[in-house]
């Protein structure tokens, strides 16, 4: 799940290789579900984008620079 302003993109992984994309508005609600294969290119580069985003990549990544820098 990745928070995009006042709206989120949740993308979730099936076992068989598909995979499901949901937008939901400010209030939570799905306004859209998109399932495709993960071959298609788009998909997975907006599953990539949210996997950072939710797992605060560039942050973490700026913060273990900064860190450096101090040593």
């Amino acid at each position: 799940m990745a928070p995009i302003g006042a709206n989120s993109l949740i993308i979730d992984r099936m076992r068989s290789g598909a995979c499901v994309l949901r937008i939901t508005n400010e209030r939570g609600t799905v306004i859209e579900n998109i399932t495709g294969d993960w071959n298609t290119e788009e998909l997975e580069e907006i599953y990539e984008s949210a996997r950072r985003q939710a797992l605060r990549v560039d942050e973490t990544l700026v913060n273990i620079k900064e860190a450096l820098e101090k040593l």
